[in-house]
């Protein structure tokens, strides 16, 4: 791929993404309606993010969308110098914050376990397995004013905050003519809307190459969508599960109807098969 050096490098992406009524874990852009309101919560502070952001914009309104864009960071008092700043420190101090943005899944891996709800058992049975798991954190290395935007900054990760949920929901509480919001990379992000989850339409995540020009969006959203279908299909009735691999893994257990039909309930999730029993939500 080439990376584009205008909007009109990518406007061509941006309309096919606009027009896509399916999305990875929720809908697409094309669910809008031509004269309905939708909010774009961007995550992204990579230089160059701007352009496939304007871009949406403008494949939305082209489809007579009214798109609202925000910025997750302005919305819990930072400017995109400051987190681009505090990006750069950590980095440079052998840390790693996400590419595209500050939502990274990892940051608990650098800030210790704290947030783990077995912490306090490790702590009590294995010391040293605790000692280890919760070291300085990065945020204990950075300067007084890095510290500040650290700690704003952390209320854009809907696991740890509802800040932004909650203020994109009174937002709709006081405009009813917004349809929804997309917003997030991934997880569960429409949880903190409770209780409007419906209001949260889909992921955020149009503001870098691979995912605007990458030719997986090429394939048809109905195939994968029968395919993720028929693998569910038969769970239900599943008395037995077997797990083998090339390496030797040779694992099973049986299974009674209530778990099964359990396993069933709560195995899907758009773009996730929870393959083992204990992972689904039912």
């Amino acid at each position: 791929m080439t990376p584009p050096v205008s909007v009109a490098d990518i406007m061509p992406y941006a309309r096919e993404f606009a027009a896509n009524e399916n999305g990875f874990l929720g809908h697409g852009f094309g669910i809008v309606q031509s004269g309905e309101k939708v909010i774009l919560v961007t995550s992204s502070i990579t230089e160059g993010s701007e352009l496939y952001h304007e871009a949406i914009v403008r494949a939305l309104e082209e489809r007579g969308v009214e798109p609202i864009l925000m910025h997750d960071y302005e919305l819990v008092g930072v400017t995109l110098e400051d987190a681009r700043r505090l990006r750069d420190f950590v980095n440079k101090s052998g840390g790693k914050l996400d590419f595209f943005s500050l939502q990274d899944s990892s940051r608990g891996w650098a800030e210790g376990c704290s947030h783990f709800r077995l912490n306090d058992f490790l702590k009590d049975t294995r010391p040293d397995l605790y000692e280890l798991c919760n070291p300085p954190g990065i945020s204990a290395d950075l300067p007084p004013d890095l510290r500040e935007i650290d700690n704003k900054l952390r209320n854009t990760n809907f696991f740890a905050s509802s800040f932004i949920p909650d203020y994109l929901n009174q937002y709709m509480d006081e405009d009813p003519n917004v349809k929804g919001v997309f917003w997030g990379r991934g997880g569960p992000v429409w949880e903190p809307f409770h209780p409007h989850k419906e209001r949260w339409l889909g992921l955020f995540r149009f503001d870098n190459m691979w995912t605007a020009m990458s030719p997986r969006s090429d394939f048809p959203a109905d195939v994968w969508l029968l395919s993720e279908e028929l693998t569910m299909e038969p769970m239900a009735a599943t008395d037995k599960v077997v797990i083998t691999d090339p390496e030797g893994t040779n694992a099973w257990w049986d299974m009674t109807e209530e778990q099964s039909q359990r396993w069933v309930r709560g195995v899907y999730l758009r773009g996730h098969i929870f393959m083992f029993p204990q992972e689904a939500y039912g």
